[in-house]
């Protein structure tokens, strides 16, 4: 009976490296004509293989986008999108974020109004704090961060729109 050290693993070593073998088929043996590499091996021949010929890469990285939504559908992957950007940005869920939306009355938090145009609401929030403020529709988040997501700017464009508001403009 072969006793195997514990610090070392029971597999053979990359020929190449020397490092722990990769076998992408771990029940079938080891053949001197199958190409089983190390991951860091593999890893940096993958990235050479890339950079040589990048239009075969990106074809075979199409097909692979095609059968995954011929599998899971165009739906399914864009909310996949969706949360995944709603957490990666604010770290909330998608629910989180429709029980937001039924607060606000399926209205945006500054103007009330019902309809986001051909956008979803934009989740306002503090840039400093990451505090979520609300739910705005396209054109008041655009507004907002246009006068610098502060009160000074408002006041500033609430003035200019003051001093001209009786004024008649004769052409």
């Amino acid at each position: 009976m072969d006793i195997v050290p514990k610090n070392k693993p029971n597999k053979p070593d990359c020929p190449i490296c020397h490092g722990t073998m990769y076998h992408s088929r771990p029940n079938t043996p080891l053949c001197p004509s199958f190409l089983s590499w190390c991951n860091n091996y593999q890893h940096q021949w993958k990235k050479q293989q890339r950079k040589s010929n990048p239009k075969l890469f990106a074809q075979q990285a199409q097909k692979r986008r095609q059968r995954y939504q011929l599998k899971h559908g165009k739906e399914a992957i864009a909310e996949r999108g969706r949360a995944n950007s709603l957490y990666r940005l604010y770290k909330i869920t998608p629910a989180e974020y429709d029980t937001l939306l039924q607060e606000q009355n399926g209205r945006c938090a500054s103007c009330g109004t019902t309809n986001s145009g051909r956008h979803r609401f934009a989740v306002d929030h503090d840039h400093a704090t990451n505090f979520i403020r609300g739910l705005l529709c396209h054109q008041c988040n655009k507004g907002l961060g246009s006068l610098g997501d502060s009160i000074e700017g408002v006041q500033k464009a609430l003035d200019y729109l003051k001093r001209y508001a009786n004024k008649i403009n004769v052409c």
